[in-house]
């Protein structure tokens, strides 16, 4: 069996921490019981190219799902599978810049809807990205990796920005 990634699911304390290669590294040596789960579908293994190819990001598991953070503290993308909500689509969240939800959903409300905010208030400026092509949306991988390089530029110093900006001038 080809395995893209195993991700581990906390059963004691502990935060796993998986690698496309498949090495998970443990961020917590205390005590804990790990049961293996295969994580990988096709748009996981998309996210995962675009959000690992940013520098300093790397991915772990929160509450259950596949995430994307900058040096493994701030979010910039929590993927979401088809058994996350009732509505049975895969998604992502990711932080938007001002104004970013409002205009994004606007442009194409088949692909992007506001997440349901936590009450605290968290997640009530992310935007969401549908990856499945249900009710006659389609998926421009393009603008997804545009909405995830803008969560990284939310969340990154300065000089990695310029690094990024860098990057990419260089492969224009």
């Amino acid at each position: 069996m080809n395995l893209s990634c195993v991700a581990l699911r906390v059963i004691g304390n502990g935060i796993p921490l998986a690698t496309t290669e498949g090495v998970v590294r443990i961020h917590s040596f205390r005590p804990a019981l790990w049961e293996a789960a295969v994580v990988s579908t096709p748009e996981l293994d998309r996210i995962r190219s675009i959000a690992l190819a940013l520098p300093e990001v790397n991915e772990r598991l929160s509450h259950g799902a596949p995430s994307f953070f900058f040096r493994d503290k701030r979010p910039i993308c929590y993927f979401h599978g088809s058994d996350f909500a009732s509505d049975e689509r895969v998604s992502i969240w990711c932080p938007a810049p001002p104004g970013g939800q409002e205009l994004l959903i606007a442009t194409d409300p088949l692909v992007f809807f506001a997440p349901t905010p936590s009450s605290s208030g968290v997640f009530r400026d992310w935007i969401g990205v549908f990856l499945d092509e249900k009710n006659g949306s389609t998926v421009d991988w393009d603008d997804v990796a545009d909405v995830v390089e803008d969560a990284f530029r939310l969340v990154a110093p300065k000089k990695l920005i310029t690094k990024l900006e860098g990057r990419k001038a260089k492969d224009q």
